[in-house]
C-alpha cells in the first residue's frame, strides 16, 4: 500500500522558476507601453520638430515603430541562439538588456539616442518568442 502512495507522489510545482518566468513575461509589455504617455514631450524636448507641433506625431510614430521592427527582426534570432546556447541563457539576458535600454532611453536627451535606445527596447523584447 505504501509503494503505491509512492508511485503516485505528485511533483511539486518549482514556484521560484515559475514566478522569475512570469516576472520576465510581466516585464516585457510594460517596457512596450510605457512610453506612450510621454512619447509627445520626450520628442518636444529633443527639439527634433523645430518648434512645428504637427511633426510631433510624425516623430513620435517613429520612435514607436521602431520598437516593433526591432522586435519582430530578432524574434528568430533569439530562437537560434537559445538552440546554440540554451533556454535558459537567453531567456535571463533580455530583462537585463531590457533594463539597460529602458535607463537609457530615459536619460537621452536627443532624438536619434532615443531612436537607438527604442530599437534596442524592441530587439531585447524580441526574446517574448522563447517563453
Amino acid at each position: 500500500h505504501s509503494q503505491e502512495r509512492l508511485a503516485t507522489k505528485r511533483t511539486p510545482l518549482p514556484r521560484l522558476q515559475l514566478f522569475i518566468f512570469l516576472l520576465i513575461q510581466f516585464a516585457e509589455p510594460i517596457t512596450a507601453m510605457v512610453i506612450h504617455p510621454f512619447v509627445v514631450q520626450f520628442v518636444r524636448d529633443t527639439g527634433i520638430t523645430g518648434g512645428e507641433e504637427s511633426k510631433t506625431g510624425f516623430y513620435a510614430g517613429l520612435l514607436e515603430s521602431a520598437f516593433f521592427l526591432a522586435e519582430s527582426l530578432t524574434v528568430f534570432q533569439f530562437g537560434r541562439l537559445s538552440d546554440i546556447y540554451g533556454r535558459r541563457p537567453v531567456l535571463l539576458l533580455a530583462p537585463i538588456g531590457l533594463c539597460v535600454s529602458m535607463l537609457g532611453f530615459e536619460l537621452s536627451t536627443s532624438f536619434w539616442t532615443l531612436l537607438v535606445f527604442r530599437c534596442t527596447q524592441g530587439a531585447f523584447n524580441g526574446n517574448i518568442g522563447q517563453s
